[in-house]
């Protein structure tokens, strides 16, 4: 099993598990399509482009 540290406050290991898996963890409908990749396709409609890129983003050094 491989650790996730999640950046956006809120989005648990089920966010990214079920957006790996191409279903939206709102409202667990369909995602994809053709370069729609993280848009959701069911009924809430969300784009989880922001949140997946954000989950994996390098961590970024506090300035002092």
């Amino acid at each position: 099993m491989q650790l996730i540290n999640v950046a956006v406050p809120g989005i648990t290991a089920g966010y990214v598990s079920a957006i790996r898996n191409w279903v939206c963890p709102e409202c667990g409908g369909r995602m994809g399509g053709r370069s729609k990749e993280f848009q959701c396709q069911g009924q809430c409609g969300t784009d989880w482009r922001e949140v997946w890129e954000s989950v994996f983003a390098a961590p970024r050094k506090r300035s002092r």
